[in-house]
Order: structure tokens, then sequence, then C-alpha cells
């Protein structure tokens, strides 16, 4: 088997409505094979994956495809059933897949859904694809796995052969933590998505944008796009953030910068033990060495620490962290070190060990904990204690691994928000607005942070205060502590940035079809600029903002309707949406208020395996369905495959406003809407009319309707019609404008009225599709309808 191609489907698309990844699949030698010719297949593939056996399949129950399996069935439903398992045991939280056929025998399309924040450009589901295919090869050829190796590897922890198929898939476990949000920016996006605000993830970044156009923010973890470039800076170097709480009278220890040595020594004298020795910017507890007792220790750790420390005298007491958000606190941690609890049998080592395998706790910040790594650090903490590795601790009996209580570093919390006193409340609410931040932690050391804080007094020493003001802090103490109540605060920095409800959303218009998508894009984003609005265009002859063209190209894609939807100055959005882009990326966006769908006609029939109208109405339906309920979907009444929309169960008419447009008042679909008080729009009399129930409104007379030619167009002016080709060096094209039918394929249009007018008076020696006319035409103002040839559309 061979995996010969691969896409991405980035948003909503014909499968689902999440990301999802497209493989073209070639099975080989197994084509026309299935799992009953292969003897014991069954039993070894279900040896190495027994959780296969809760796979639903078709059958809807767990157990559907185990039967499916042992029936017999082809070996590329088997594989899709193998990566989505393996993308389980990875951590990769995905259950869709489908099998199709492709037509040619053999080869099948495999459709996998992607978790909803991968990166676009993430290499995990090619390779995990890879590794199924090998997996399920070597199963036929009769070797077998242990369910137990595959386990373990899929932990990221492998202890196994280089290049095997469980060392390949430990390191795809281990790319595929890299490269997924961390708890504190995965907590933001759960909040958003709650609130119905678009998520869009910038590359394998924790840089998000949440809303659409004029209304979208930015927030990369704990920090926003308002967020003080002058706070953070502030925070980031601690001495000046000791001296600007100093001078606000904010009680903080006593301390000072060395940059040598010798400096680092006087402080140590001056301060008296025990001291605590810091980089003057470093982050997450790194290099910082506490409980400093004697001059030696202070030059170890000034080496360690580098050349430009802080020296501060060390307070007694528990350490706290405390959230502020937009001027209110809104959790509050206890931080604890890392350390373990003995059992009276294992060593220290082995507890640690034991410890690391809590699957709360992974590498970096990948995970709610970080597991615990032996180092130098630990080795001193151990010896300070008068242990080793190999200590066997008591039962009950609490070694401590680390001084710095930083998650990062191994530690863990225990919440308190319910217990600050309203004293320390003031006091954090005030640090955060003396440095300048809307978002930050703020970390101290206090006997009690349910006890009052005394006033800080002139030559009196400290006994509690702030150690730290933290920029970009860390959520995942709250976010799940090892004690006490787990506080939701994503959601409150996704509430200051979108405040009293909003959902960041800005107006979107979706337009599709076969014929006159781009025509009906310009009118839209003609008719909404005239309003005063920012407009947004998306079309075949590129991106527009504001009526300039900012990027010129092909535009219907996915790729360009995020560039709109990410520019901060559109404030409405119309997306012409062509076929090629839903079916090779997906939908740009997750809903529309807006989808008008012009016509579905047998064009492109051939091209990116849709070979009918019917499949070409499957895939132009998506953007129906995509409407969000309450939003308005404008259909082309007069095309009977676009009437058909309505009957989908996916596109949840009955939830929608629901405007038919056409030429025929008497369709029966026109009739019975109206008869409901329902809104058309039709042609009558020579007038655009509004019908509206019985009543009718004449919006514009067709003469006075640019683009309608006059009064006697030899066509109605309906979006059945394309627009003229574009000129070229060797001649107009070949249009289907033609005076008697829009699919007339036998003559050039003649001079009978427009829209012929603006092709058809050219002087030809023949007036056959196979000549190619003269170009520019050789002609006067148009004798069908008396329009001079400078006003004639390009």
């Amino acid at each position: 088997m061979k995996i010969e191609s691969l896409r991405r489907l980035r948003g909503p698309n014909v499968y689902l409505s999440r990301p999802a990844v497209v493989a073209r699949l070639r099975l080989g030698d197994l084509a026309g094979r299935e799992t009953s010719d292969v003897t014991g297949f069954p039993e070894r593939m279900l040896r190495a994956l027994p959780g296969l056996a809760e796979h639903h399949c078709a059958a809807g129950a767990p157990g559907g495809f185990v039967s499916r399996l042992r029936g017999g069935t082809y070996f590329g439903h088997v594989t899709e059933h193998v990566c989505l398992e393996l993308s389980q045991l990875i951590g990769r939280d995905v259950s869709f897949g489908r099998t199709v056929s492709t037509g040619e025998p053999g080869v099948y399309h495999l459709i996998l859904e992607c978790p909803v924040d991968e990166p676009a450009g993430s290499d995990v589901p090619g390779e995990l694809l890879e590794v199924a295919v090998d997996l399920v090869s070597e199963i036929v050829a009769g070797r077998s796995f242990s369910s137990v190796a595959l386990a373990t590897a899929a932990s990221g922890v492998p202890e196994m052969q280089h290049g095997s198929t469980a060392a390949r898939l430990a390191d795809l476990a281990s790319l595929a933590e890299r490269e997924a949000t961390g708890p504190s920016t995965r907590a933001i996006i759960a909040a958003a998505r709650r609130r119905g605000i678009p998520v869009e993830r910038c590359g394998d970044l924790s840089l998000v944008r949440l809303g659409w156009g004029s209304r979208r923010r930015l927030a990369w973890a704990a920090m926003s796009d308002r967020t003080s470039g002058v706070g953070i800076d502030i925070a980031g170097d601690k001495e000046i953030t000791r001296r600007l709480l100093t001078e606000a009278g904010v009680p903080v220890p006593a301390g000072g910068v060395a940059r040598d040595a010798s400096a680092a020594a006087r402080l140590f004298a001056e301060l008296g033990a025990p001291v605590v020795v810091k980089p003057r910017q470093g982050r997450h507890g790194d290099r910082v060495t506490l409980s400093v007792m004697t001059g030696a220790e202070t030059a170890y750790a000034f080496s360690a620490a580098g050349e430009d420390v802080i020296v501060e005298r060390q307070l007694t007491g528990r350490d706290y962290r405390v959230l502020v958000v937009a001027g209110e606190v809104v959790a509050a941690a206890e931080r604890i070190a890392a350390h373990i609890v003995g059992d009276a049998g294992h060593t220290v080592a082995e507890l640690v060990d034991r410890t690391n395998t809590d699957p709360r706790r992974g590498a970096g910040h990948s995970r709610v904990l970080t597991r615990i790594t032996v180092d130098d650090a630990v080795l001193r903490v151990l010896e300070r204690q008068g242990r080793t590795l190999s200590f066997v601790p008591a039962a009950g009996q609490r070694v401590w691994l680390r001084e710095t209580t930083n998650l990062s570093t191994g530690g863990t919390s225990h919440d308190v928000t319910d217990r600050v006193h309203p004293d320390v409340i003031r006091l954090c609410l005030r640090v955060a607005a003396l440095v300048g931040l809307d978002i930050c932690g703020i970390d101290l050391r206090l006997p009690d942070i349910a006890e009052p804080l005394p006033p800080v007094r002139d030559g009196d020493e400290v006994t509690g205060g702030v150690i730290e003001v933290n920029a970009v802090p860390g959520l995942r103490m709250h976010l799940a502590p090892v004690r006490g109540r787990a506080h939701d605060v994503g959601d409150a920095i996704v509430r200051a940035m979108f405040p009293a409800g909003s959902d960041g959303r800005i107006p979107v218009a979706a337009v599709t079809g076969t014929n006159g998508k781009t025509t009906v894009a310009r009118l839209t984003a003609h008719l909404l600029a005239d309003t005063g609005l920012r407009i947004g265009l998306t079309t075949t002859d590129g991106v527009s903002i504001d009526g300039r063209e900012i990027f010129r190209a092909d535009a219907t894609g996915p790729l360009s309707a995020q560039m709109v939807l990410g520019d901060p100055g559109v404030q409405t959005a119309v997306l012409e949406t062509a076929r090629g882009g839903l079916l090779k990326r997906g939908l740009g966006y997750d809903f529309s208020d807006v989808g008008v769908i012009t016509n579905i006609t047998a064009d492109h029939l051939g091209q990116d395996g849709l070979d009918t109208i019917e499949d070409l109405a499957h895939v132009k339906a998506l953007v129906a369905e995509r409407v969000r309920d309450g939003g308005t979907l404008v259909l082309n009444a007069d095309d009977p495959w676009v009437r058909s929309l309505v009957d989908r169960p996916r596109v949840r008419a009955d939830r929608k406003r629901i405007v038919w447009f056409g030429l025929d008042p008497r369709q029966p679909v026109v009739v019975e809407h109206l008869a409901k008080g329902a809104t058309a729009y039709l042609l009558q009399d020579g007038w655009l009319v509004q019908a509206t129930g019985a009543r009718r409104t004449p919006l514009v007379r067709l003469a006075d309707l640019p683009g309608a030619y006059g009064e006697r167009p030899c066509t109605p002016p309906r979006t059945l019609w394309p627009r003229p080709p574009r000129p070229g060096p060797s001649g107009p094209g070949r249009s289907r404008w033609c005076a008697g039918s829009p699919t007339s394929t036998r003559r050039w249009p003649t001079p009978a009225g427009p829209p012929c007018c603006a092709w058809a008076t050219w002087r030809s020696s023949s007036t056959t599709r196979t000549t190619r006319p003269r170009w520019p035409p050789r002609c006067g103002p148009c004798t069908g309808c008396g329009v001079p040839s400078a006003a004639w559309p390009r």
C-alpha cells in the first residue's frame, strides 16, 4: 500500500464541519483482497490495537468495526480505523473517518478528522497515515505486535529500536504534543468557542486571533493585544519592578542588583542569611537559588544566575500566585515545590519515576503539570536534607526535590481563591495598576493569604510581600490545581477582551454557484459600501479592502477569506466561494450570515472528482449548510438543483430565512413561499420587484439597471448568465453568451440584443465557435439596445 497524495481541508467541508485530511491510498497487491482472505489477520490486528473493538463503524455501536473486520472488509477501510486508533493513542482526540472509492480499482480516498487547532502545516497526519499503512502491511505479512509496546510508545517515552513502528509512534506522540496548544492557550480558545467567537491559530504558536475584522482581538497565551508593552518590560526587569513598587509603598523584600561576585558578597553581608539569588531578567524559576546561607553559596548562586543578578532577603511563609485580569482578582493558588512522599518500599529515584507517570504531567508546559527532571539542582536540595536518590523514605515522609515552587520545575498548586483576604486583593490590584498590566500574575510570600497585611513602616523589616510580577502568567495552576476548586480563568480573559457578551463577529455574506458569482459578489460589496461600511471582498480577480485591490489572484478559497476576516479594517465581508476551494481546502469561515446560490449547472464536470451535477450540487450545498441559524439564504427559484437544497437535512432550511429570486412568479415554490408572507424578488412588467406576501414593491426599472442593457434584453438579467470573459491577446475567448440559450454551443452570439451585444458586433469571416473573432471588435452603437460601446461591461 502507498499514500500517493495528501491534502488538508482547513475548515468546514463536504465531509464534516471540522478540519480533515484527504489521503489518496493505492492498495497495490492488496487490491481486491479482504481481511477475511488473510488467515489470522483480525486476531493479530486486535492484539496490536485492542481499542479497535470500541470502534462503531457503520453499525453505530461498539464492536461494529470488529464485525466488519472478521466478516471481510477492504484494507483501505482497515487503514482508516487503524489511523484513528493510533491518533487516540498519541493524544489526538479525533473520531471521524471515511473511506470512499475514487472510481479507479484499488484506489481509495481516506478522509480523516484532524484536531481543530492542529497547525495547518503539521506533518503529524501524513506521518501517522504512513505508520498506519506500514502497521497494516506488516500484520498482513504475519507479524505480531504487542499492544503494551505500542501504548508505551504512544506515551512519548520510547525504549525501543530506532526506526521501528513503536519508535516512530513515540516520535509522533512527542511531535503532536509539541505542536498542540498549551493549557493556557487551550483554556482561552475553549472559552472563546463557547461564546461563539471565531478562533484562528497562527501556525504552531500560542498566538490566536479571536473574532473577525474590526472586532477581532489577538491573544498570545495569557497576553492580549492591549497588554502594555511598557508593563511587560517593567515586569521583565525584577530590579525596576522592585524599585517601582518600593516607591509606591508596596511591601517587597530588601535587596539590590549585583553585577559581579564582590557586589553579590556585599549584598549578602548587608542582608544576612538566608537570601535569594536570581537573574535580573529570568522566568519559570530558572537559575534561581533559595536559602543561600554562606558566602561560598552566594558565589556559586551568582555564577549560576549569570552576571546581572538580584540578591534579596528571603521572606518566610508560603508562596502564592494571584491572577489579576482587567482590574479583578479572578483566582489565587498556593504553590508547592516539587517533592515525593515515601511509601517505605521505594527509593527517591523510583518515586520520582512513579510521579512522572501521572498522565497530567508532560514535557515543559504541554500539560497541566510538568514532569520532574533530576538535575544538579535536585541533587543539591537532596544533599541539604542529607538524602540521595537511593534513599528509601518512610511511609508518608515528604522529601523535597526543589526549593522553587514553579510548576515548570515540577511543582503543584492548591486553590486558595476563596481564602484571599480583602487587604491582599487590594494590594494585588494596586500592583497590577502600578506596573500597567491588564493581565498579570503576582507572586507573594506571606505567612497566610487569609490574614490582613500590616502597613509598611519605615525602617521595619518586611515579613511578607510581593516578590515578583509576571506579565504573561501561566494559567495551569488555576485550571487544574491538585487540591481545591478549578477556575475557568480562560473565560475571565475572554470576558475582558469581549465585554457585554460580544461574539467578535462581523456580517459575512458568501456567494457561490456555477455562474454569476463574481458579479453578484461585486454588486453586493458595492451596495454595502454605499452605506459607509468598509467592505472586504474576495472574487476570482483578487482581494479588495475598502474598494482597493490588495491581492491579485483567484481569491475564492479559504486563505483569501481569512485574509479578509483577519483584517482589522473590515466591517463586513463578501466572499465569493468557488467549487475548487471548497473541495481542496474547505471553507475559510465557520458560519455566514447570508448565503447566496446563483445556480447549479453542468459546468466543470470531470474536474476534482465531480462527474455528475448531483456531485456539484452536493459541494455547493456546503455554503447553504453553513449559514447560521437565523441567517438568510438567497436561492434561485428557477434552478431545480438550487430548489432542491432546501430539502437537504444538513441545510436546516426551517431555521433560516429563505429568500427566493427568479423570473417566473408562477413558480410553485415562489407561490407557496409568498402565501406564507415571506419575501421573494421577481421581474414584473419591466421592473425588479420585492414581493412580500401579496404586497409588491417596485425597486428599479429594468431599463435603468446597469448590466441589464436597456429595455430589450435578449435574455433576462439573471445570475443564470455568466459574465463575459475577459479579453486576451488572442481574442475574447469562447463566450457562452448567446441569443438563444446560455448553454448553446453552436454559434457565436449575433447582435440581436443584450447581453450578447457587448460581444456580438464584430466583423468576422465566420460566426462558428471554431473561428476566433477579431479583437477588438469594429463596432458602433449596438442595434439591440443603443448603448454606446464605451459603456459596455468589460
